[in-house]
């Protein structure tokens, strides 16, 4: 795996900008909780894919690594909670969430055509700094790749779903308040 796959995983980080649901008319809210409802299905889709595809690749590793495999599997992890914990993570996070939340909630965009362009957040620049730090051989690399785009998927989807939960409450409520009107 390329360093560029862990890139491409912050397409799929989602990070919430908290808006206000009146910011969408009423006449609207109906159709914004159908289309929420649909892309958090794609959004679950996502997360068992790529659940499945990590089973795979994990017993690649082990096959690949045999023996080694333990110690590769410690050093990625131990760099995976150090990208985890850095507050460009946070940062990052939190930033990627809130877009995907303006496009999907108010420009009701599809989760799938959202394009998050990873050098604009301090995170790519943060991991290449903690892999050139580790010194990793080249398969403990791969292995890393590996767990961060599930880790960086995972967390992320759970997020953007928290604050797709958050939005559709919001749309509900405004939604119950104008057909009492």
């Amino acid at each position: 795996m390329s360093k560029s796959l862990y890139l491409a995983a912050l397409l799929f980080l989602p990070f919430s900008v908290h808006f206000n649901a009146q910011e969408i008319s009423s006449s609207d809210a109906s159709i914004t909780l159908d289309h929420i409802t649909q892309e958090k299905k794609v959004i679950f889709l996502e997360l068992k894919t790529i659940l499945e595809l990590f089973k795979k690749a994990e017993e690649y590793f082990q096959r690949q690594l045999g023996d080694s495999y333990e110690t590769a599997l410690h050093k990625a992890n131990a760099l995976l909670i150090a990208v985890v914990n850095s507050k460009e993570f946070s940062f990052t996070l939190e930033k990627v969430t809130d877009y995907q939340i303006k496009c999907i909630v108010f420009d009701t965009m599809k989760y799938n055509s959202i394009i998050i362009d990873p050098s604009s957040y301090p995170l790519e620049q943060k991991i290449k700094d903690l892999l050139a730090e580790a010194q990793l051989d080249e398969k403990t690399t791969q292995l890393f790749n590996v767990l961060y785009v599930v880790m960086a998927v995972t967390l992320g989807s759970k997020v953007l779903l928290y604050k797709l939960a958050i939005h559709e409450k919001e749309l509900a409520a405004q939604q119950e308040i104008s057909q009492e009107a």
